[in-house]
């Protein structure tokens, strides 16, 4: 409260993080997080909004200003309409603030646990009146005091009664700035994947109960808050789709047995299995007359996700889309409701659009160029447009294309910086469900030379993302990326837990590993299919290679003279070589498929290839590739059970051994092969996703990413049918 009541003293001015900080903490050592996880709890009593504030508004990188009148209660408020809707009202006993909105916010806490706000937000302030500073002390102080958890509880029941609110985003019932948002489910625990029933009466959607690891499928009645379990294996139940009679929904399930999809009747009752699925699906879709389904299948370790129709009286398949081998390839497809046209995500060398294609096999037409995330697609019920939720122009929210072409309009939602939009557009389209899916990955430090014992410490904890860790070569500091101020970022800490600070903004979360020249001086990244190399002390990144192409995880070589990377420059993810300065650029390996670079020594340069298992390893200066270590020999298969690490960041190579995550369903493992020794040690084992592992180079501390929550309720967005026709502007 000492921050309010600073801010207070100094109503309508403008108050720097520096003077805020001196002011409140004197002479206490606190880091800029103290500050913003007071600011971000402020809010969230207050119920205020960093993007639209009506009490504390966010000057951008300079400071904070208190907006709201402030009086005690009992007082008349001032007569001016403009202001009186951006009261604060202090008093002994519950406070009230007229017009505030609810947030949950998703900050990030640093080494010593503060959690740090979003960012600089645009929003405006309304009216302003000064109170003279004694007298508002007194009223502050007074509520200070005697406020207790029973006010607090009154002031969020009133603002409950006065407001329909969405977790992370919404406005204000009664106004007509946007819709209106409504709880459709309130479970502890995560629920996605919301989907409509063909009458629009009914919501099917995936549940964990707050297990994390079991998702099962539920139909809720829309108005009723009964729900209906319809699946009960321990697998997990995915991308659930409603057959058109409303009678049956159809899903993915793996996890349990064999991966499969299956069919359960709507109304509760025995499930039966349609057919098997060898690898992974990114999403499911049925056709209008019901007869077949459309699934994103990945049929294999190195193969691109592509458009499938399966044929649900014959269970044949045929592919309907054919993307280029070496990408991530087709996923969450969407057909249109007259079934002639399929809306679909594809992942090529420039980051992820939606395309759309004359269904069944017509040619892909892109829609979107901007190459940023799609969470979730789907079509209004006139077709005149494609929802989808996206994080471009540096906002996650939702956005409407027209499927025709044309410019992506803002439909004026926006979510918080982590969350990831789950979206299912009503029959009818007046209203919408969405999921707001926050995850909050946190870096964990393992000591592996206290007598076996292995203790384990948090070492940078926040509720937003913090991973892809890299140690200096003394030990000493690590980067990491973050999106702590609300954007990604490189950032650097001391292992001590100190001297936390940001290096550079990022583009892309996506980014991956910051790696450390041989003498800590200076890192080389990978920003967005771009790489850069920025001095350790900080300073402004250096563009070493830019193009129409992927470039990703650069690695220094021993001496510190050139940088090895891959690149698709020539169609598939190769191994190339540059000078440290970024010149003389030439490819090491030929190979004709992708590669996944893991690091290298003095002489070779190891890797992962996509149609072989093993390690294996080139020249440096190029030459015929040979494989270092056959992950087909025990004990690295582990009595020939196939190991699974997903990325680049899930392997940390030594000249020693190699560090790696195995993931499998409902457990993450990560382990240690010793190459000498060809053994194998298991240092952590979690039912939470693990990523991103790394080693100091005495092999003494092991850094790893941790998702160590994940929430999501599902809420119903009402009346933007309307706003999304006035968007959709006819291409030229």
């Amino acid at each position: 409260m000492d921050v309010l009541l600073y801010l207070a003293e100094r109503q309508g001015q403008m108050v720097s993080r520096s003077e805020l900080m001196d002011g409140v903490w004197k002479d206490v050592a606190v880091s800029d997080s103290a500050l913003s996880r007071t600011i971000s709890q402020l809010r969230q009593l207050l119920e205020d909004r960093s993007r639209n504030p009506q009490i504390i508004e966010t000057i951008a990188k300079s400071g904070y200003r208190l907006i709201a009148e402030v009086q005690p209660l009992g007082e008349p408020a001032c007569d001016s309409s403009d202001t009186a809707s951006h009261s604060l009202h202090l008093g002994s006993g519950p406070m009230a603030v007229p017009g505030g909105e609810r947030e949950r916010h998703h900050g990030a806490r640093g080494p010593s646990g503060p959690p740090v706000p979003v960012g600089p937000t645009d929003g405006t302030r309304g009216g302003i009146r000064h109170i003279g500073g004694t007298r508002l002390i007194k009223i502050l102080v007074t509520t200070v005091v005697f406020t207790t958890l029973t006010a607090v509880l009154s002031l969020a029941m009133l603002l409950r009664e006065k407001h329909t609110t969405a977790q992370g985003f919404g406005t204000k019932k009664g106004t007509n700035k946007g819709p209106i948002f409504q709880p459709l489910t309130t479970l502890i625990g995560t629920e996605s994947m919301p989907r409509f029933s063909p009458d629009g009466g009914r919501l099917a959607f995936a549940w964990d109960r707050g297990t994390k690891t079991n998702w099962d499928l539920y139909v809720k009645q829309l108005g009723e808050e009964h729900l209906l379990r319809l699946t009960h294996k321990p697998g997990n139940e995915h991308f659930p789709v409603w057959s058109p009679d409303g009678n049956y929904l159809y899903f993915f399930r793996q996890g349990y047995k064999t991966p499969a999809i299956y069919r359960v009747p709507a109304l509760g009752g025995p499930e039966s299995e349609i057919t098997t699925i060898e690898g992974q699906l990114g999403g499911l879709a049925i056709t209008p007359d019901g007869s077949h389904l459309i699934m994103a299948h990945q049929e294999g370790p190195g193969n691109p996700f592509r458009l499938f129709l399966l044929d649900l009286a014959t269970n044949d398949r045929r592919r309907i889309t054919d993307p280029e081998p070496q990408f991530f390839g087709d996923y969450l497809p969407a057909i249109s409701p007259d079934g002639e046209w399929v809306a679909f995500v594809r992942s090529m060398a420039r980051g992820n659009d939606i395309f759309v294609s004359r269904f069944p096999e017509g040619q892909p037409r892109q829609l979107t160029f901007d190459g940023h995330m799609v969470f979730d697609v789907d079509w209004t019920p006139d077709q005149a447009g494609l929802v989808f939720s996206s994080d471009r122009d540096s906002r996650r929210g939702l956005w409407v294309v027209n499927p025709d072409g044309g410019e992506p309009q803002w439909l004026g939602v926006e979510s918080t910086e982590t969350g990831l939009l789950k979206i299912a557009i009503r029959p009818g389209g007046k209203s919408m469900a969405l999921a707001e899916i926050q995850e909050d990955y946190n870096l964990w430090m393992r000591d592996l030379s206290k007598d076996g014992s292995m203790s384990k410490n948090r070492l940078v904890a926040s509720t937003r993302t913090d991973y892809n860790a890299s140690f200096s070569p003394n030990g000493k500091a690590m980067t990491f990326l973050s999106d702590r101020t609300g954007k990604p970022g490189l950032w650097v800490i001391g292992t001590n837990g100190t001297h936390l600070r940001m290096l550079t903004e990022l583009q892309s979360m996506a980014s991956g590993v910051a790696h450390w020249s041989p003498d800590g001086t200076t890192l080389v990244f990978a920003d967005y299919t771009r790489l850069f190399r920025v001095p350790a002390r900080g300073g402004t990144p250096r563009l070493l290679t830019g193009g129409d192409w992927i470039e990703v995880n650069p690695r220094w070589t021993k001496d510190g003279q050139h940088i090895v990377f891959n690149s698709n420059r020539d169609g598939f993810l190769e191994i190339w070589r540059m000078r440290a300065d970024g010149s003389e650029t030439a490819a090491i390996t030929n190979l004709g498929v992708n590669t996944m670079l893991l690091g290298c020594d003095r002489v070779h340069v190891f890797f992962l290839r996509q149609d072989r298992n093993g390690v294996w390893r080139v020249p440096l200066i190029g030459g015929q590739p040979e494989m270092a270590y056959d992950f087909d020999h025990p004990p690295m298969s582990e009595n020939q059970e196939e190991v699974h690490p997903i990325t680049n960041e899930d392997w940390h190579f030594t000249e020693r051994g190699v560090y790696f995550v195995d993931h499998r369903p409902g457990e993450d493992t990560i382990r240690y092969y010793d190459f000498e020794t060809n053994t194998m040690k298991t240092l952590e084992r979690s039912q939470e996703d693990l990523h991103c592992v790394t080693i100091t180079a005495d092999g003494k501390r092991l850094v790893f990413s941790s998702k160590d929550t994940q929430t999501a309720d599902l809420v119903l967005m009402a009346s933007f049918g309307k706003k999304c026709a006035a968007l959709l502007p006819n291409p030229d």
